[in-house]
């Protein structure tokens, strides 16, 4: 019995993490959108908002990308 009740409170405290990756993929996709669409500034919305909930380097990378679109050149640095 203590075991299963361990597994459980273990899977219910991966919970939130598990939403805040799908929350930080959602996000990245709609930057990706965003960006292909050249609308730099939503994407860099978006990719912040994702990193914030997933710090990933390929989306720090993509917030430079679009930093730079955008013409900020010692932020994007």
């Amino acid at each position: 019995m203590l075991r299963c009740s361990f597994v459980a409170v273990l899977l219910l405290g991966l919970i939130p993490a598990l939403a805040s990756a799908q929350d930080a993929r959602e996000r990245f996709q709609r930057g990706q959108v965003a960006y292909d669409q050249g609308d730099y500034e939503v994407a860099l919305t978006e990719w912040r908002a994702a990193y914030e909930l997933d710090a990933q380097p390929l989306i720090q990378f993509n917030i430079a990308q679009a930093t730079e679109r955008l013409g900020r050149l010692p932020e994007a640095a």
